[in-house]
């Protein structure tokens, strides 16, 4: 339960970070490949040592980390600031 709470709240800081422009879309779409190790490692703390445990947190992540660019960019196009 713990790791999905931080999925969901990994989330809300990205977007929180998106808004407040410490962050936008291109810098978080350049971030992806530490995303994904970082997530995987995740993954691997947070639930048991059975492998499919851990590859299913680590697709939970990953989405969520996936959704939080997706929505970047759509703020970004709806205020105009990028193309």
């Amino acid at each position: 339960m713990v790791g999905m709470g931080f999925a969901f709240a990994m989330t809300a800081i990205l977007l929180f970070l998106v808004k407040i422009g410490a962050a936008d879309r291109e810098k978080l779409a350049g971030l992806r490949r530490y995303a994904i190790v970082f997530n995987l490692i995740l993954g691997a703390l947070l639930t048991t040592p059975e492998l499919f445990t851990q590859l299913l947190a680590f697709i939970v992540l990953q989405f969520f980390y996936e959704v939080s660019v997706y929505i970047s960019g759509y703020w970004e196009r709806k205020e105009g600031r990028h193309v």
